[in-house]
């Protein structure tokens, strides 16, 4: 429903000013900057690089001989698909709305950088409302709750030590998640 996506079966909901970051967001055939500007056209310089930063995408952008002008094709080729990622992560960062709506906003990144980008996304929206839809449960030790949704239901919610505390599903998720990694 935050998405807009579904609509309440009873009652209403009043949406806030939001900006969605989904899995299949669009990168237009333009340049990097024009991309990021659609969150945002009257973004200066500093507040674009400082978009790119905060995505971990500096380095990289900086390394284009063409840097934020640089043209990216339609839906982001020839760039890999974290480098998508942290574009579109940018982006949504930019708009700098009261509630942000991520959805596996880390995914094509590899672990550590997952982490990195996370943490620094969620210091720099301190204060603000951010949700995270994610199947990855590293870094949620930093949100003030988590929600755990099973067949799209909740089935467990509360701060991550709590429910780490205690049997049920997400301390089953975390330690299964700590095999993996």
């Amino acid at each position: 429903m935050l998405a807009g996506l579904v609509r309440p079966e009873a009652g209403s909901v009043q949406l806030p000013a939001s900006r969605v970051l989904t899995q299949d967001a669009h990168l237009f055939r333009t340049t990097i900057r024009a991309n990021l500007a659609l969150a945002r056209p009257d973004a200066t310089e500093a507040e674009l690089l400082a978009a790119v930063r905060l995505s971990g995408a500096r380095e990289w952008v900086a390394s284009l001989p063409a840097g934020l002008d640089t043209v990216v094709g339609e839906g982001g080729r020839p760039i890999s698909g974290g480098q998508r990622q942290r574009l579109l992560l940018a982006r949504a960062v930019l708009a700098d709305p009261d509630v942000l709506l991520l959805d596996e906003p880390t995914e094509g990144l590899e672990m550590a950088a997952a982490d990195e980008v996370l943490a620094g996304l969620l210091r720099a929206r301190a204060g603000r409302t951010t949700v995270v839809v994610t199947h990855r449960l590293a870094g949620l030790s930093e949100m003030d709750e988590v929600v755990v949704l099973d067949c799209g239901r909740a089935v467990q919610r509360g701060p991550h030590n709590q429910l780490l505390a205690g049997p049920g599903p997400y301390q089953d998720l975390w330690s299964a998640e700590l095999l993996v990694s």
